[in-house]
């Protein structure tokens, strides 16, 4: 975990570095704010689930999952905080909290792994936005297919908000 300060020692030897993902904001988000006064000329990117609250302090993204769901979701979301649309955005943002507290437990009971790659890809098959097969390249290890169905199911159920439309369709 770098932080404010690690980022201004690395903008000395690396001044070209324009922006950083910050993946520890969920933990650290007072960390968040003082490295972003630290660090002014660096773009800060966070996970969905705090889009609207750390662009109000002025970060300028994030790095998302569900983009692999229903891309046009996320660009709503994004939207609604670049505009401003705060009860909107703060809203979206507690549906996003939600969802991955509820799909994190969901592929955990089955035993499968939730690291990005194969989450990312694993739920993006499952939604329907992204066609072909789940599987990973080593190390990683994909989903199976019955977990992929299972969870496609589990979010028409729950989440439909998050399956693409031509699985809604």
């Amino acid at each position: 975990f770098l932080g404010g300060a690690d980022y201004r020692r690395l903008l000395e030897v690396a001044p070209t570095l324009i922006g950083v993902k910050y993946t520890f904001a969920g933990s650290h988000f007072a960390d968040l704010a003082e490295a972003m006064l630290l660090t002014p000329q660096l773009s800060y990117f966070v996970g969905e689930s705090l889009l609207a609250s750390a662009m109000q302090l002025g970060v300028r993204g994030c790095y998302s999952s569900l983009v692999c769901t229903d891309p046009a979701y996320m660009l709503r979301y994004y939207d609604h905080a670049v505009n401003r649309c705060w009860d909107e955005a703060i809203t979206m943002q507690q549906q996003i909290t939600r969802f991955g507290m509820d799909v994190f437990a969901f592929i955990q009971q089955r035993n499968e792994g939730v690291i990005d790659p194969v989450f990312d890809k694993g739920l993006g098959v499952a939604s329907g936005c992204l066609a072909g097969s789940q599987r990973t390249r080593p190390p990683y290890i994909g989903w199976t297919d019955e977990t992929v169905a299972a969870l496609g199911q589990w979010l028409g159920e729950r989440y439909p908000m998050f399956c693409h439309p031509r699985r809604k369709g």
